[in-house]
């Protein structure tokens, strides 16, 4: 059982543009209940997700994590469920993520923005957008609020509450995703001829795992199932 090749870890200038973006999001700290890390079947069934979306470039920023700050953790890189109940960084037995300072944009944005927030956001920057949009920021930043979560750099606020009722950060981390090449070249016409796509922008922890580094005889006869199966790729 062996693998395509070893996927090549993230350019230092994509992982410098990822980190820059990163740093517009205001830091925060909370009580590390470990909620927005897991779910409950009702709330699977409902359509709810942990630790989605993740981006290409996000994926392989923490997939190099894993492999030098990590070792000895093969069932992370060897995890394939695509919509897991809990997210498989949680650890309770540490502070909580074991990839914390690799986080992906999802877990940086939870709870920055309370409800007045929020508010405020769509009276100062909403001006002039469409009213479906102002309604998905305010359904999608709704789902995010968390009274457990304190931010600890108010001076970012503003800014950060511009950029996102503009959508700009999901935008940037799309472009620099778009830079980022997945598959690996010995099953991207494989994939091609599954998927009918030519790539795979975003998609769970466990989703790209099944991608890229799952052993090539699983590829070839457990993907094409496990594709038509999923339900999260973008």
């Amino acid at each position: 059982m062996t693998t395509t090749s070893v996927c090549q870890g993230l350019p230092r200038v994509l992982r410098a543009q990822l980190e820059v973006l990163y740093s517009q999001v205001p830091a925060t700290e909370c009580d590390n209940c470990g909620k927005c890390c897991q779910l409950s079947e009702e709330e699977r069934r409902a359509g709810w997700v942990t630790m989605y979306p993740l981006y290409a470039i996000e994926y392989m920023n923490i997939l190099d994590f894993v492999r030098t700050d990590l070792p000895g953790r093969e069932d992370l890189l060897n995890f394939r469920e695509e919509w897991p109940l809990r997210c498989p960084f949680r650890d309770d037995s540490l502070p909580g993520c074991v990839v914390y300072p690799v986080r992906p944009l999802v877990c940086r944005t939870y709870g920055v923005l309370g409800s007045e927030e929020i508010e405020e956001a769509i009276r100062r920057f909403g001006r002039g957008m469409p009213a479906s949009w102002i309604e998905i920021f305010r359904r999608w930043e709704g789902s995010l609020v968390c009274p457990r979560v304190r931010v600890t750099e108010p001076e970012k606020l503003l800014p950060y509450m511009e950029g996102r009722i503009h959508y700009r950060y999901m935008a940037m981390i799309e472009k620099l995703s778009e830079a980022v090449r997945l598959p690996q070249e010995g099953r991207r016409e494989d994939f091609r001829r599954i998927s009918g796509k030519e790539r795979v922008s975003r998609w769970t922890w466990g989703g790209f795992n099944a991608l890229i580094l799952s052993p090539d005889d699983w590829f070839r006869e457990e993907f094409p199932a496990y594709w038509r199966a999923s339900k999260l790729a973008r």
